[in-house]
């Protein structure tokens, strides 16, 4: 009984291990700060949206000139590659890519990112 009840555990959790990797986003992928500045924000969105959604760093979370940070991207299909990725700066200066998140694994700003004001 005990061993039937093992084998229906791990049935399951091969069944949630493989549900999430579904899940897991295509579209993660490795900030790279070379700013010259903090940046304070990250705003990812889809090519066909016109809106930016929340900050992808979170409330407590910067990422220091020279540094790289891991960003999940969750809830988008895998179809949808294209994405516009803005980084707000400590001066408040924007600077903005587009990217194809399915093919690109990192993403550097650097100053000449930066979005004239």
């Amino acid at each position: 009984m005990k061993k039937q009840h093992l084998a229906i555990a791990s049935a399951m959790l091969a069944v949630i291990a493989a549900t999430s990797s579904l899940w897991a986003g295509l579209q993660d992928f490795t900030l790279k700060n070379r700013t010259g500045y903090q940046i304070n924000y990250l705003y990812v969105s889809p090519q066909s949206s016109n809106q930016w959604g929340p900050d992808r760093l979170g409330s407590n979370q910067t990422v220091a000139n020279g540094q790289d940070a891991a960003i999940t991207i969750n809830g988008f299909p895998d179809n949808v590659c294209m994405f516009d990725i803005k980084a707000v700066d400590s001066d408040g200066d924007s600077y903005r890519k587009v990217a194809n998140l399915c093919q690109v694994y990192d993403v550097t700003f650097t100053i000449g990112d930066l979005v004239s004001q």
